[in-house]
């Protein structure tokens, strides 16, 4: 399938177009294969600029740059592609906007992961901005999770106690250029005994532990990745349900009236 092809099949199913259930039925019953590595973290820790090095390094990969929507347009700034170096066998770069689904994983993702799956890629990397407690959801979707962070991130305690640290696979500290880093190291190391890797993903240091252990990668975990995906469409239905359900309340009475 080229390019452009496979654009328009991946808009069908992200917008949820016409026939895109039977689409991804189809693709669903097929036996999982792709890779799925997720880089996650909270804004501003530098991923998108880190992303760029592994694009450098695996250009047949795809990658998927998850934005948060605005809640009042609507829209996402959808930028963090641009980050991404333009070369002769560029990546197959997409940004996805979360369109109101809770921790930066688009309802989208999993159709689009399974046509990458049917495509035969050999590896996609997912970028959300997902913290906190939405640990669970990237947890199913990665077969190697990274979480980064950063000195201006904030308190470790408060990494720890989102809940994706815990779930990490690597705990990568960037900008170890700026004042702190060192410190936020030492800090992540004895809270959660992840022993995270110091990089500078701007100046381009301390990225070879990080990019080896990406050409090694752990095998798929079917039965975590089949279960989270169901899991998460079961929410999305019952969050959908719910909203149908509060529309008909009016109000009326209190939350034990809910129909």
């Amino acid at each position: 399938m080229d390019r452009a092809t496979l654009g328009k099949r991946l808009s069908l199913l992200e917008e949820r177009g016409e026939g895109w259930e039977e689409v991804y039925r189809n693709l669903a019953q097929r036996d999982w294969r792709l890779p799925i590595i997720v880089l996650a973290g909270p804004p501003g820790a530098g991923k998108s600029t880190l992303l760029a090095h592994v694009a450098l390094h695996h250009p047949q990969w795809a990658y998927l740059l998850v934005d948060p929507t605005d809640p009042l347009t609507g829209g996402a700034v959808l930028a963090d592609r641009a980050r991404i170096p333009f070369m002769e066998d560029a990546p197959f770069v997409r940004s996805v906007a979360t369109r109101g689904s809770a921790g930066g994983a688009a309802t989208a993702l999993w159709p689009m992961l399974r046509l990458f799956n049917e495509e035969n890629y050999p590896g996609v990397v997912v970028e959300s901005v997902g913290v906190g407690q939405v640990a669970d959801s990237l947890r199913a979707l990665a077969d190697l999770l990274i979480v980064v962070l950063s000195p201006e991130t904030g308190d470790a305690h408060q990494a720890v106690k989102g809940g994706l640290l815990g779930e990490a696979d690597i705990v990568v500290v960037n900008k170890g250029d700026l004042p702190g880093a060192e410190a936020l190291v030492g800090h992540l190391n004895a809270l959660s005994q992840k022993d995270p890797l110091l990089v500078s993903a701007m100046v381009g240091s301390g990225l070879v532990p990080l990019l080896d252990r990406l050409n090694h990668l752990p095998p798929i975990d079917i039965p975590r990745r089949l279960r989270g995906e169901a899991k998460d469409f079961a929410l999305a239905g019952f969050s959908s349900e719910l909203e149908q359900r509060l529309d008909a309340w009016n109000l009326e009475g209190t939350p034990l009236d809910l129909p």
